[in-house]
């Protein structure tokens, strides 16, 4: 088979691969989508992922066959699969908190992804999905699940009044989700104007440029100086999460949603006399998987307007680099093995 194969810092290659073979309790996926994340991106800018690892954990498609002891999957079902599945037995994953097993199968990060015309994947992993969904869409089931789980760990409140900082795919997901569960006025931050763009169109009362005004500056008069309940960081960057430290009112609550692997530097003094409460967030549970796949499902979560382009293998290296560049104007981009 075919496959998007990490070799180091910015280098990736299609290479053919053995076809894998489902063992016990796996099921093999014939890929129809994968989505490339920022996740994805940032191991290609860094390299920190080892190479030989073929990537992608945003995907869907249909079981092309089941390892001994799977019964409750069979060959053509269209499936998709959680990229955090937990060994099922620690402590950890039977209080609901797999996405932090030590022993987590992390696809695409740990284990061979789905960047690739077949995956294998644990059974306890794989879900169903509806048939009136459709498999392109339904690959964004892992970021919509991402922000199910940061809504999930914040101190939320219908009404809340919200800014999430950022409007990469994860925050237009985040978004969706903080309007279906009852949020008042929702703000966002971003500087780049077609996904600004879309964070309008997807319902935010809000979009701000910091490079044009001082996020701080307009919610305090918005406000009349009283600022968000909660700030939901969506970028991952030292500079967007000190800028959701500003945005938040006197006890109120920051969510990390964003993977920052640099060090923070920030005025810890005024966070603790202001009793801000911080979240951080990593991958997603079980739980809101399922529930992300119910809601798009019945169309309250909206897929399809994140899908910029879906291109071939032939294409992902020069995809990679453009959606590193500032100016990117892609949301999501969709590798597809057969075209």
């Amino acid at each position: 088979m075919r496959a998007v194969v990490f070799l180091g810092q910015e280098d990736i290659e299609v290479q053919e691969r053995p076809d894998p073979i489902p063992e016990e309790d796996e099921v093999l996926i014939r890929v129809d989508a994968c989505g490339i994340c920022s996740t994805d991106l940032h191991a290609y800018k860094t390299g920190m992922y080892p190479p030989g690892l073929i990537l992608g954990h945003e995907f869907a498609g249909r079981v092309e066959a089941v390892g001994p002891g799977v019964t409750e999957f069979r060959p053509g079902d269209r499936v998709t699969a959680n990229s955090g599945i937990g060994c099922g037995r620690c402590f950890l994953c039977l209080s609901g908190r797999e996405n932090l097993c030590e022993q987590c199968f992390r696809l695409g990060v740990t284990d061979d992804g789905a960047m690739a015309e077949m995956v294998k994947v644990p059974r306890a992993g794989v879900y169903r999905i509806a048939d009136g969904l459709p498999l392109q869409e339904a690959c964004l089931a892992e970021p919509f699940s991402v922000a199910w789980h940061g809504l999930d760990q914040s101190r939320f409140r219908p009404g809340d009044r919200v800014i999430v900082v950022g409007a990469g795919p994860l925050g237009v997901c985040l978004l969706q989700v903080l309007r279906m569960a009852g949020a008042g006025a929702t703000w966002m931050t971003e500087i780049n104007p077609a996904r600004a763009e879309l964070a309008r169109y997807l319902g935010a009362d809000l979009v701000l440029d910091p490079r044009k005004a001082s996020p701080f500056g307009v919610l305090s008069d918005l406000t009349n100086s009283a600022m968000a309940d909660i700030a939901f960081e969506c970028a991952g960057l030292p500079e967007t999460i000190n800028q959701a430290l500003g945005l938040v009112r006197r006890g109120g609550q920051v969510v990390v949603c964003g993977i920052c692997d640099q060090a923070v530097e920030m005025d810890f003094l005024s966070a603790i006399t202001s009793e801000i409460n911080i979240q951080t967030t990593y991958y997603s549970t079980a739980g809101a998987f399922a529930r992300t796949l119910h809601f798009l499902a019945e169309g309250r979560l909206r897929a399809k307007p994140l899908i910029t382009s879906e291109i071939p293998f032939e294409r992902v290296k020069e995809s990679f680099e453009t959606l590193l560049h500032p100016r990117n104007d892609q949301a999501k981009v969709l590798l597809r093995p057969d075209l």
